[in-house]
């Protein structure tokens, strides 16, 4: 059961193993998430996010003793997905890796794959403010890059605002509360590997003991589900 002092942070890996075994357990997606996938045109894009949506579901059914293919998510006015208002959840997925946090209040995660971009600069007049222009460009221009991307699609996720917004007038940065109006968020790094970066971001109504990262999440397959 989740706490108010407890953060659950699960990574799935986007591998064959993960897909096969998803695809066993294909029938608990609703018929909206199913058509989302059928969308894609690409296996790679489809096994991220058949392996990802599989893992969610089968994790809410943990924390909410819901059985997977009865979760009827409800969607706010941003279009974020919540079950229950003591189980929150987030997804989030970049390359190989899927991370899913979950808390009893509002939570946002992102995780990236640290892959070369050409034009740092570019993006960073689409999305940053002048200050974190200048954090990105007073060191390693892709780790700080980053940095400041997870750090503000946590929050972009958490508050609910999309990045259709004036997101280069949020101002984030490298601090660790972040003020909008009178709610203060958390803003946290979580391990991962090298070749990736990842942050949550949740409200700041109670002291985290615990931000735990639940390494390796793997989808069982039906028969050990019901053993």
């Amino acid at each position: 059961m989740l706490s108010d002092n407890t953060i659950d942070i699960w990574e799935v890996d986007i591998n064959t193993r993960n897909f096969d075994v998803a695809k066993q357990h294909i029938e608990i997606l609703s018929d909206l998430e199913l058509n989302n996938m059928n969308k894609f045109k690409f296996i790679k894009d489809y096994s991220v996010y058949l392996i990802s949506h599989v893992a969610m579901r089968l994790l809410i059914s943990k924390y909410s003793n819901i059985k997977a293919k009865e979760i009827i998510y409800q969607y706010g006015e941003n279009g974020k997905p919540w079950v229950s208002e003591d189980v929150q959840f987030n997804l989030s997925h970049a390359h190989k890796k899927a991370l899913i946090g979950f808390y009893r209040k509002d939570i946002g995660v992102d995780i990236e794959y640290k892959k070369e971009i050409e034009d740092y600069y570019g993006i960073g007049d689409l999305v940053f403010t002048e200050k974190e222009k200048e954090y990105m460009n007073a060191g390693n221009k892709k780790d700080r890059f980053y940095e400041l991307w997870t750090r503000k699609e946590a929050i972009i996720k958490v508050i609910g605002v999309g990045l259709t917004d004036e997101v280069n007038d949020l101002s984030v940065g490298t601090r660790e509360q972040f003020y909008k109006g009178d709610q203060i968020w958390q803003i946290k790094k979580i391990k991962s590997d090298s070749d990736y970066i990842a942050h949550v971001a949740y409200k700041n109504d109670n002291v985290i003991n615990d931000i735990k990262l639940i390494d390796r999440f793997k989808i069982k397959t039906k028969r050990k589900l019901l053993s």
